[in-house]
């Protein structure tokens, strides 16, 4: 009888698969998985970079041209004016309307205006009224960006994964502020305003093209109703919530007397610490440094706060509190220290107050409520104004003093008569959201860039 053959197979190595990613896997931000948020991302830091850069460059600009206090500040009111009355307006759009096309939109608007800056700074046609005509178009402009890109992150990731968006656009906000203060700061002395507004052309030019492979998810709400009673809708979601109604109310008191040593910084820059053009950029990066540290924190353990109403209520109180020793500063070291500190506080409130306001309201009324976040941002121009002539009649530090004593007194007043934030806790069920969870095209195409 044959005897059977035996036959060795080699084995065969396996194919090795490379991942898209360099780095391993836990050590990415769950939200950048998602392959078209990661795109949408991206697209917001070249955006975020350029909006710092424009803010440095022209706040130095009209201090060259006008040394005061009160045309500076009138530089902010001009950009944050418009949102008390586009803000509402922008964040219906953002519901009724594709909320990707009103971003490729905004940012070719955005485009045309750096283009049109360059172009006057390049010929030396620069006037200062084009310079507030310009920043409050701009500013129109703005909130409807702001208010389609920020309603659409919940979109993209779902409400699992929204913390660590928030606090990665956070991330991508402030170290934009950082990097961008920073480079006109030390740019700005040997280059022409003219070269940066190119720049910011490029950049956000560049982030329009990183949005053409995102994919949109459609209008969230359909019901077109009239635009009065879809605005009426907003507000019941918000009255219904004593929570989100809170969350509202003390934002506009942060932005009402939280930041009113900001619009008054280049002036103490040159005047109170002698620090020059280098340390004012070094001054505008630093609160973005600390809200960078914050946000880190919130990606990390954000999710995991049991009482996030509570770390809301105390951030908001000492921001508004800070505002008493960069008064008092007269050492650029310590104002530096005393701006990241703050902007520690800045990054823990918005970033945990973004995500109480986009978990506790549904899908098709999320614009809306990003509206009417902005219609409080509308408290900052105003106070921008009263703090610029109270500078004007007083000095810069009395004036800063008085705002942040007003804030402090009014935030803790909301807080006595809506105790409803403070003692909010998370439950499981609050973060499982009726929102929808990432589209299939998201979760098949992770590894695309």
């Amino acid at each position: 009888m044959p005897r059977p053959l035996r036959v060795r197979l080699k084995s065969v190595p396996q194919t090795r698969v490379i991942p898209a990613w360099p780095a391993p896997s836990h050590l990415i931000p769950p939200a950048l998985r998602v392959a078209d948020y990661r795109r949408l991302w991206s697209a917001s830091c070249m955006l975020f970079l350029a909006q710092w850069m424009d803010i440095a460059i022209l706040s130095w600009v009209v201090v060259q041209m006008t040394d005061s206090p009160f045309l500076v500040s009138l530089v902010s009111t001009a950009r944050i004016a418009p949102f008390l009355l586009a803000g509402p307006f922008a964040g219906l759009v953002a519901d009724r309307v594709d909320r990707l096309l009103i971003i490729r939109v905004t940012r070719v608007c955005l485009v045309v205006i750096a283009g049109i800056f360059a172009a006057l700074l390049a010929t030396d046609s620069l006037a200062l009224w084009h310079i507030y005509v310009l920043v409050m178009i701009g500013g129109v402009i703005w909130p409807f960006d702001e208010a389609a890109r920020q309603s659409l992150t919940p979109d993209l990731v779902g409400d699992r994964l929204l913390t660590s968006a928030i606090a990665l656009d956070m991330m991508a906000f402030m170290t934009a502020q950082v990097a961008g203060s920073a480079l006109v700061g030390v740019m700005l002395p040997v280059i022409h305003a003219d070269v940066f507004f190119a720049v910011l052309a490029g950049l956000i030019g560049l982030s329009v093209l990183r949005l053409i492979r995102v994919e949109s998810p459609g209008p969230a709400d359909t019901k077109r109703l009239p635009f009065i009673a879809s605005l009426a809708g907003g507000l019941r979601v918000v009255r219904s919530n004593r929570v989100l109604l809170a969350v509202l109310l003390m934002t506009a008191a942060c932005e009402g007397f939280a930041y009113v040593f900001y619009p008054l910084l280049p002036l103490f820059a040159t005047d109170v610490l002698n620090a020059g053009a280098g340390g004012l950029g070094l001054l505008l990066a630093a609160q973005g440094i600390g809200a960078l540290l914050a946000g880190v924190a919130v990606a990390v353990a954000g999710s995991r706060i049991r009482a996030p109403g509570r770390v809301v209520v105390v951030s908001m109180i000492m921001t508004v509190a800070m505002g008493f020793a960069l008064a008092g500063s007269r050492s650029l070291l310590l104002t530096f220290v005393l701006l990241a500190l703050q902007g520690v506080f800045v990054g823990t409130y918005v970033a945990m107050g973004n995500r109480l306001v986009m978990l506790l309201t549904p899908r098709h009324a999320r614009g809306r409520l990003v509206g009417l976040q902005m219609l409080v941002i509308g408290a900052f121009p105003i106070s921008a104004l009263a703090v610029g002539g109270l500078a004007d009649a007083l000095t810069p530090s009395a004036a800063v003093m008085i705002m942040s004593g007003i804030g402090l007194v009014l935030i803790v007043a909301l807080q006595i008569v809506l105790p409803e934030l403070h003692r909010y806790r998370k439950t499981d069920a609050g973060d499982r959201h009726q929102g929808p969870p990432p589209s299939p095209h998201n979760a098949s195409t992770e590894t695309a860039v």
